[in-house]
């Protein structure tokens, strides 16, 4: 079996000797002996033989219990500082909160626009205007756009359904609040029941429904994170596209998507707004 606690390369070994080696000769300098005086002492040794005796209880305990199951130490040695996961964290926030936004906006474009086609490419144009408006960020080139989504589309549903029950004005962007508020309207129980079962609707309308241009449902049902909800899946309040939306919309059908510039379509609705 492979040794759980102690899963080191030899040239880590070599370094762990080498630092021992360090601190027994710093220990012998300061007792005015030599490091194999110091290995002979009562204490040392007396201390030595307990360390030994209860290295193998400890090597079982952990393998047993914590390391071995997961890959030994090397998955402890391996797994990413504090600051790279934080940095993922982050990433899945806004990578989610992003596709919880598109998935949104193509199921309200299928529920109240018949007469658009409610494609990913649509919802990333729509996006992208808000982009330019100030309103929200999104990533750069529709390609780019799209084999994202191809990474973080099983979590959109639930993403959707948090941020529409944040929305606190007429858009589904992220509201600009603070932890301590977040909190409070998230992890209510009342909260949760009512985030979880829209996002149990967004998932099987997603796993079931044909996206335009395509063979395949928006989100395929083995990359979908399946929610073991005992309530009933309700309809989340998908509302109409707002004026600036509707009219991103349907500049994407005319001119060319090519030509689709979302800085001129906004000002071309705010002109049009007068």
């Amino acid at each position: 079996m492979e040794n759980a606690l102690d899963d080191l390369t030899p040239t880590e070994m070599a370094r762990q000797r080498v630092e021992m080696q360090i601190v027994i000769d710093g220990i012998a300098s300061k007792l005015g002996s030599t490091p194999g005086d110091v290995l002979r002492r009562p204490h040392f040794s007396r201390e030595a033989s307990l360390l030994n005796g209860a290295w193998p209880i400890a090597e079982k305990l952990s393998a047993n219990k914590v390391y071995e199951h997961f890959g030994g130490r090397r998955t402890l040695k391996n797994a990413h500082s504090l600051e790279q996961t934080l940095k993922e964290l982050r990433e899945a926030n806004t990578k989610g909160s992003m596709f919880g936004i598109a998935l949104y906006l193509a199921a309200s474009i299928a529920h109240h626009h018949k007469d658009l086609s409610p494609s990913l490419t649509r919802a990333y144009a729509i996006m992208t205007v808000g982009a330019a408006a100030g309103d929200i960020a999104v990533t750069s080139g529709k390609s780019n756009f799209l084999r994202q989504w191809g990474k973080w589309r099983g979590a959109a549903p639930l993403y959707a359904a948090l941020l529409l029950h944040m929305r606190h004005t007429r858009e589904i962007y992220m509201p600009r609040l603070g932890d301590a508020e977040i909190d409070r309207m998230v992890l209510a129980p009342h909260s949760i029941r009512q985030i979880l079962s829209w996002a149990t609707w967004l998932t099987n309308w997603a796993t079931t429904t044909i996206a335009p241009n395509s063979k395949d449902p928006y989100i395929p049902p083995a990359e979908a994170i399946h929610i073991h909800f005992p309530g009933l899946a309700e309809v989340p309040p998908l509302r109409e596209l707002n004026d600036m939306q509707l009219f991103a919309a349907r500049q994407w059908n005319q001119p060319a998507e090519a030509e689709f510039e979302p800085k001129s379509v906004y000002l071309g609705w705010r002109k049009q707004k007068g």
